[in-house]
């Protein structure tokens, strides 16, 4: 409340929110030294990349490190995958050389909706100094040249979190003494990791109970956008000065922020206008500001890949790609059926059967994967549930039968939402609902794009789908329905469309279905362009 009725009445309190209404005549204070020290920064990288392998960097993600450092709002659009905790690292770095060059303070705030998120950045950012004092060691004079060695003692604070930080991040908390505001205020440049609610305690740790015009952040992060509503970034962008930088990093092509509900169909006025339960990094997409988007996929194979940017992220103007072929090696498997799923040559697989009675749960698909998760989790792969497999699942009664019916894959088992920023070499998507009343009813839940998007992009080497038939025959007079419905059908009718087995398990009819493989998909396009030219 004390949030809405200030900023309302003095916007100009918050540089963020000011920001968000009109960022047509807003600055950042990025003088023309730190600029130089920036570029200098990625120029490093080049150098380094001569000599080290994996170092190359796509052209979104050299902007994204050595330009862009006077925008007031960055939005940086990364797809599964294409390492933006990675390359954010590289960019907070060669920002913070670029102050450090200026000779002006610089902390950096990074925030997210998780703990599990912040942490994960915080310690790429530990994993990328440690690299570059290797690389002082390896390439002293390189480093001399491109490189600020004041980087490899930058302070990297954690403040609040909840699991124990490595030796090489400072942990803060409320019983930090002196307090934890005044060890980082105590850094001219710093980088510090805290939730949004964290931020607030931090201000109030200076003011008591005010929350507004004490400003000390010079860049503020804001990663895991798309599952951040508007009042946590707001939260979050307390402390940032007039001119500081904002980069906003996310999907919106991925899982939303968790709401209980239906605020679509919300009538007061206010929620209508400013969407506040809406995803941050949709909101600011739908702004235009400058924005930099991702394509290479680190992650998933060279066919997934290819689905998605088909389906998806053409759509975003994104050539979303990856360069890995690598697949699950060949097994003996005596078992026609699950040999038939776990055909290396075939990274994506649809299993469609014709059981049709099931909503939240169904024991029919827990049974029918029950043997494939057994030899992907036995001694023929040795997949463990931490790196090696997982199965994702829509709801928590479906995780609840495979976690008793299927003990190998106990740990292994959970929904989207939990799932999203994980990733395994092979991954089992249980679509469960098969009621075609239900499915008719509840469509948007379980055809959400975005949920079988991430669903998808979890797997490295093997993506294994299994749903009812009813789920691909759902037809629908709502127009975001009928969209959603179709990328289930182009994934089963213009992907996975050769039949690998078919046969009945416990009465029901089953059809296995593997994509066709990008290299007989290039032989084909080769073969036909040969005929034509013989044709000519």
């Amino acid at each position: 409340f004390q949030l809405c009725e200030r900023v309302t009445r003095k916007p100009d309190i918050h540089p963020f929110y000011t920001r968000l209404i009109d960022a047509a005549d807003e600055t950042v204070d990025w003088p023309e030294a730190a600029i130089i020290g920036q570029r200098r920064f990625l120029a490093g990288l080049d150098a380094l990349a001569e000599r080290v392998p994996n170092l190359a960097l796509e052209p979104g993600k050299r902007k994204y490190i050595g330009d862009c450092g006077d925008d007031p709002i960055l939005v940086v659009q990364g797809p599964p995958g294409t390492g933006k905790s990675y390359t954010s690292a590289f960019a907070v770095l060669a920002r913070a050389q670029g102050a450090l060059a200026a000779g002006i303070p610089f902390r950096v705030f990074l925030s997210c909706k998780t703990h599990s998120a912040i942490d994960v950045l915080l310690h790429k950012i530990a994993d990328v100094r440690g690299d570059l004092a290797e690389y002082r060691v390896q390439f002293p004079e390189l480093f001399d040249t491109y490189f600020d060695a004041r980087l490899l003692d930058l302070p990297l604070i954690r403040f609040k979190g909840k699991v124990a930080s490595p030796d090489s991040i400072i942990e803060l908390d409320d019983d930090s003494r002196p307090k934890a505001i005044q060890q980082i205020l105590n850094h001219q440049v710093c980088v510090v990791g805290a939730t949004p609610a964290a931020i607030r305690t931090l201000i109030r740790d200076v003011t008591g109970k005010e929350l507004f015009g004490t400003t000390f952040c010079d860049l503020l992060v804001l990663d895991e956008a798309s599952q951040m509503n508007l009042p946590e970034s707001l939260l979050a962008s307390l402390p940032l000065k007039p001119d500081g930088q904002v980069i906003v990093v996310g999907d919106h092509r991925q899982m939303p922020p968790i709401v209980h509900h239906d605020w679509a169909s919300e009538r007061r006025r206010t929620f209508q206008e400013f969407a506040s339960y809406e995803s941050l990094f949709l909101t600011l997409v739908a702004m235009q500001p400058r924005m930099i988007r991702f394509e290479e996929s680190f992650r998933l194979h060279a066919d997934i890949a290819e689905f998605l940017r088909r389906e998806i992220y053409q759509q975003d103007g994104i050539n979303f790609h990856s360069q890995h072929f690598a697949v699950l090696h060949d097994a003996d498997v005596p078992d026609d059926f699950v040999r038939a799923v776990l055909e290396p040559e075939h990274p994506m697989i649809v299993i469609v059967h014709d059981e049709r009675a099931s909503q939240v749960a169904n024991a029919f698909e827990v049974r029918l994967m029950r043997p494939v998760l057994e030899t992907l989790g036995g001694e023929e792969y040795g997949l463990d549930a931490r790196h090696g497999l997982g199965v994702v699942v829509p709801h928590r009664a479906q995780r609840a039968l495979y976690r008793t019916q299927v003990p190998i894959v106990s740990d292994a088992v959970q929904t989207v939402e939990k799932f999203q920023g994980d990733e395994r070499i092979a991954i089992v998507v249980s679509a469960t609902e098969s009621d075609p009343e239900y499915l008719t009813q509840a469509s948007d839940f379980l055809l959400d794009p975005r949920r079988l998007n991430v669903a998808l992009s979890r797997a490295k080497q093997k993506i294994i789908l299994v749903a009812s038939r009813s789920v691909f025959q759902i037809l629908s007079t709502d127009e975001a329905t009928f969209h959603n419905a179709q990328l289930w059908k182009n994934l089963l009718h213009q992907t996975c469309t050769t039949q690998l087995w078919h046969g009945q398990v416990e009465g029901v009819q089953v059809q296995v279905f593997g994509n066709t493989p990008r290299h007989a998909e290039r032989e084909h396009t080769l073969s036909m362009e040969a005929i034509t030219i013989s044709r000519l």
